[in-house]
């Protein structure tokens, strides 16, 4: 080797080449010495460099709140290798820094960006009337997750918030479907004449849940209601069904014919196992007040005829003291609707009634004719005041 050592410039490489094609070979270890130190001193400086400015991107990135630990303690070890000359392993760890503190960066973001899109959509919901504590508790612990730095947490925490909005919004409507199809059933079966008091505390109950945010226990409540008004209407149209036909058989034992009555019950029987109770009380009670109608009318009829051969037994000097009796009984029968009962006790007045003096039974029979014929015109408004005089003249005759 040479005494003099040449200075350190670029282009020592390829001096220290030319020198060995002419044979210098002391100047030229020299030269490559100087280049090998040179190039040494160019990586130690870009390494350093690079960890600066890696530092100063992880300290800008610090101040936005992203969690650099992970990417500051790399660039420590970064810093330690290329201390200890290990250049290569520091440019590795260095540039492993960065990529850290960009994945970070990105995760933050995303995790953000799910925060926000999760705060919109419960802000939505809430516009809707749909509350949600469950989703409430979950953004919030999202975000405590992302202000502790742990932003894949923060990520599955929001997108869990999401999911359990989207689950609400769900309970939500089928609770209110389901409280609609409830209300109205009940609003139906007041409106068929059904007692309802029975319903009131599931109906309340409903209400409660709703008010309270209780979705799927409101959802229950309404399915609830929904059953027992289904069967209180069934009940009660049922009901309504054996009342008509009841009425009907009077008629059939009194002999009495109701046109269509039957053909009209039975077709209510279908809408009633159909479920159409409004349908069905409808027709129930058509049937019900024609027939009932048709049987009041007979059991005024033999009221009538009753009380026409009572006042014809009194003309005829005859005995009606057992027959007032049992008539009144039949009266009051009438009043209260018991028509069946009208009809036998104004028979079985008839039949007490006692004629003492001994009359020609064809006369008695023509004369009892002819005052209740009397009596029917009277009651339709029949002028009857020459047939009167004749009956008269014939029971004066009589006598």
């Amino acid at each position: 080797r040479g005494a003099h050592t040449p200075p350190i410039r670029p282009g020592n490489l390829e001096d220290a080449m030319e020198s060995i094609k002419s044979s210098e070979y002391d100047k030229a270890i020299t030269l490559a010495q100087q280049a090998m130190e040179e190039a040494t001193r160019s990586e130690h400086k870009y390494v350093a460099e690079t960890i600066n400015n890696f530092r100063l991107t992880i300290e800008k990135a610090k101040m936005d709140g992203t969690n650099v630990t992970a990417a500051e303690r790399l660039l420590n070890q970064a810093r330690e290798a290329m201390e200890a000359a290990n250049l290569k392993k520091a440019l590795e760890l260095a540039m492993r820094s960065e990529g850290e503190l960009e994945k970070m960066g990105l995760q933050q973001e995303m995790a953000a960006k799910a925060i926000r899109t999760a705060e919109d959509k419960f802000a939505d919901a809430k516009s809707q009337n749909i509350h949600s504590s469950a989703a409430a508790a979950l953004i919030e612990s999202a975000m405590a997750e992302l202000k502790k730095g742990d932003y894949v947490r923060a990520l599955e925490v929001a997108i869990q918030s999401g999911d359990e909005l989207h689950r609400t919004k769900e309970l939500f409507q089928e609770a209110n479907e389901s409280a609609r199809v409830a209300r109205e059933a009940l609003v139906l079966t007041a409106k068929i004449g059904a007692d309802v008091s029975s319903l009131k505390h599931l109906s309340d109950a409903l209400d409660s849940a709703l008010s309270s945010n209780d979705y799927q226990d409101a959802d229950e409540k309404a399915v609830a209601l929904q059953s027992e008004t289904k069967r209180v209407s069934y009940t009660h149209t049922s009901n309504r069904l054996v009342a008509a036909h009841n009425v009907l058989n009077v008629a059939g034992r009194l002999s009495i014919n109701v046109p269509d009555a039957g053909t009209i019950l039975a077709q209510a029987r279908s809408f009633l196992e159909n479920g159409r109770f409004e349908n069905a009380v409808e027709l129930a009670g058509s049937a019900m007040d024609k027939t009932k109608a048709a049987v009041e009318t007979h059991a005024k009829a033999a009221r009538d005829e009753t009380s026409a051969e009572m006042s014809h037994a009194i003309k005829l000097g005859g005995d009606i003291s057992n027959a007032e009796k049992i008539f009144a009984r039949a009266k009051q029968a009438l009043e209260t609707g018991e028509f069946e009962i009208t009809v036998k006790l104004a028979k079985d007045a008839r039949a007490t009634i006692i004629i003492h003096k001994k009359l020609d039974t064809e006369f008695v029979v023509l004369s009892g004719e002819a005052n209740k014929t009397i009596s029917m015109a009277k009651k339709y408004g029949i002028p009857v005041k020459e047939s009167e005089q004749l009956l008269s003249l014939a029971m004066a005759a009589k006598d």
